[in-house]
């Protein structure tokens, strides 16, 4: 695009042309041939890491329940093995919560904190903690910490008991090792401090969705990037479908019920469809209480199949960046984007009238972390300074009136540009004329935006003073509260351009 764009209001954008990535904490076993890896959810500490728990060598031993009778009211109405309890002593005690269908999240807690004080009596190091609900991925349990302690999935438990090297010890299961050097610690320092927002990119829809369609969307999607996506990700294009989730996953009472949902083949009705598609969710519909999280989302849509997520906020944010813990306990390798929620009800309604072709979108491609940059190739090191712009207005002839005024510059103009000179350097008379330019009535409202979008439509032309856009110069105004469906600068740009404006 060779159009120069100026705002005359100041914006500040927090730019970082690289996404941060979010790390994994993982431990390893040793021993039996074989170093699978074992991704586990930490949970909140002092620190990164702990002398004595992040080594090359650390000894894991099994910590089994002998009985529950699944009242919390005190420690002593479940019992755990006194051989096992008599082995932790300067190791990292592995133990699995209870079965117990508790009704209600503080019980999960406490059955959680009454295990896990248990063992640190007894001098365990540390603590790996195993969910024993199959579907239920791992979370923050407490604030803070007193020692190490990170929480494993109920199948990573599984597959940790079958581990050679543990079965090899004649049913002890006392003495397995693991390479912890990577099994790192939450920190809300480094949470809250060393992760910038994500880059702005964009997705595209280029086809037609249904016979007689628009051959896809005019403009380009801005998207922001998450703070988890892969390092690498080929660009992805696939058949957008939304997901459906099993009603039991959406209970909101978030425990009682949620085992329900835990306990489902998958938490989506719909799981044949994302195999090999990107999925699409709109959060204005209302979030899985059963999981809450926006990497849980990609978590669960990688396990199904789906080769990408789209999300987009409710109608009362419009904030572009995901919130999302800095440390996963997955390794994820699809990547996962966040839409503005005008793009989000656009994309639901082209899923709903397409038909058997599907809705085609194309995800972005990231290199060492970072997606294209959709603010531009001026911006990817600083941010633009304000430029000066002036205006006149002729009196009479010969005689003009003007002002001048800083504005800010759009990242996206191009490197050089000529300029528009004032008029009384203009030989001919023929100066760059300003025309005040309107959208057209569809992109006016709110309430019409998914129609303006999918339309492509910009610029009411009959509202437009002919003769000033067939100036070699012209100027078009654009008034930002018109054009309330409109979330690109740069959209605006393309529509003026369109008509025949310079700048």
């Amino acid at each position: 695009m060779n159009l120069p764009f100026f705002i005359l209001l100041f914006v500040c954008f927090v730019l970082n042309c690289k996404t941060v990535l979010s790390e994994r904490s993982v431990f390893t076993i040793i021993g039996a041939g074989t170093t699978p890896e074992y991704y586990c959810f930490p949970q909140p500490y002092f620190r990164k890491t702990q002398v004595g728990w992040n080594v090359a060598n650390q000894s894991l031993t099994l910590v089994r329940e002998v009985s529950s009778d699944c009242q919390l009211t005190d420690q002593e109405n479940y019992v755990l093995n006194s051989n096992d309890l008599s082995q932790v002593k300067g190791k990292v005690a592995v133990i699995q919560g209870s079965n117990c269908k508790f009704t209600n999240y503080y019980d999960y807690l406490l059955d959680y904190r009454f295990r896990t004080s248990e063992v640190v009596k007894k001098g365990a190091i540390g603590v790996i903690f195993a969910e024993w609900h199959p579907g239920k991925l791992a979370e923050h349990l407490f604030d803070q910490e007193t020692i190490p302690a990170c929480v494993l999935e109920a199948r990573d438990y599984t597959r940790l008991l079958e581990e050679p090297a543990w079965q090899g010890q004649a049913g002890t299961l006392d003495s397995l090792e693991a390479d912890f050097t990577r099994t790192f610690l939450y920190t809300e320092t480094d949470d809250v401090y060393n992760i910038p927002v994500p880059a702005l990119t964009s997705i595209k829809v280029p086809e037609a969705w249904y016979d007689g369609s628009p051959a896809g969307l005019k403009h380009s999607i801005p998207a922001m990037s998450t703070t988890f996506n892969p390092t690498q990700v080929p660009q992805t294009t696939g058949k957008l479908v939304e997901v459906v989730w099993q009603e039991s996953c959406e209970t909101a009472d978030y425990f009682s019920n949620c085992t329900v949902c835990w306990g489902e083949a998958s938490p989506f009705k719909n799981s044949a469809e994302l195999v090999g598609s990107v999925a699409f969710m709109n959060y204005a519909e209302g979030i899985p209480y059963c999981y809450y999280s926006y990497w849980q989302w990609a978590v669960l849509v990688q396990r199904a199949g789906g080769t990408g997520l789209v999300t987009g906020v409710s109608a009362q944010n419009n904030f572009y960046a995901i919130p999302s813990t800095y440390l996963l306990a997955d390794l994820v390798t699809i990547s996962t984007y966040k839409v503005p929620h005008v793009y989000a009800e656009t994309l639901q309604s082209m899923i709903g009238e397409a038909d058997s072709q599907g809705v085609t979108i194309v995800l972005p491609s990231v290199v060492d972390g970072a997606a294209p940059s959709y603010m531009g190739e001026a911006t990817t090191q600083s941010a633009l300074e304000f430029t000066v712009i002036g205006v006149w207005e002729q009196q009479q002839a010969g005689n003009w009136k003007s002002f001048y005024c800083d504005a800010g510059q759009a990242t996206y103009n191009p490197f050089t540009h000529p300029g528009i000179a004032p008029p009384e350097f203009v030989d001919n008379g023929n100066v760059g004329l300003v025309t005040h330019a309107f959208p057209v009535d569809s992109c006016m409202h709110l309430d019409q935006c998914v129609e303006c979008l999918k339309s492509g439509e910009g610029v009411n032309s009959t509202r437009l003073a002919a003769d000033r856009l067939t100036a070699a110069d012209s100027v078009m105004l654009l008034d930002l509260q018109d054009w309330v469906c409109h979330a690109s600068y740069h959209h605006l740009t393309e529509s003026a351009a369109e008509e025949g404006a310079s700048a």
